[in-house]
């Protein structure tokens, strides 16, 4: 019990250090600047919409699938939400037929995802940020999402 302790004492000693050492060395990735051209308006022929989508991190091959969804001024991902993030509101940006929006999902336990991409002809493309800062590291994954309409009006 006594060497227990100690090696308690001795790993709550050198946490601190670690922790800076760590958040040094590997800093949270910035999310994009939100561009002043965004507006928080809801979009009528973007809300309520959903986009099947695949997704893969940066630089890989395959990853998986799920559905993007736009509704009530929020977006969300049905991964995401299982995972505890909650959806967030969105911004858009019109240009011509492209709708461009960005997002930040935020999870107590997971972090955060921030979401920026368009819809262009049913069709989604997007990339995500996920950060989550560690005491010993920080996770910052890239993940490219791309989708199709599921619910044509």
């Amino acid at each position: 019990m006594q060497v227990f302790a100690r090696l308690l004492l001795l790993l709550t000693f050198l946490a601190a250090p670690l922790r800076a050492a760590a958040e040094e060395a590997a800093p949270m990735t910035p999310a994009p600047a939100i561009p002043e051209s965004m507006s928080t308006a809801i979009n009528g022929d973007f809300d309520g919409r959903s986009y099947a989508a695949d997704f893969a991190q940066d630089g890989k091959k395959g990853g998986g699938n799920d559905v993007v969804e736009f509704a009530g001024g929020l977006m969300s991902t049905r991964l995401c939400v299982r995972f505890g993030f909650q959806p967030a509101p969105y911004l858009v940006r019109v240009e011509g037929k492209k709708v461009h929006f960005y997002s930040e999902m935020t999870s107590e336990k997971q972090g955060k995802i921030v979401f920026s991409g368009f819809v262009e002809d049913g069709k989604l493309t997007a990339d995500a940020k996920w950060a989550q800062a560690r005491w010993y590291w920080t996770v910052n994954v890239g993940i490219k999402f791309d989708g199709a309409l599921t619910d044509p009006k």
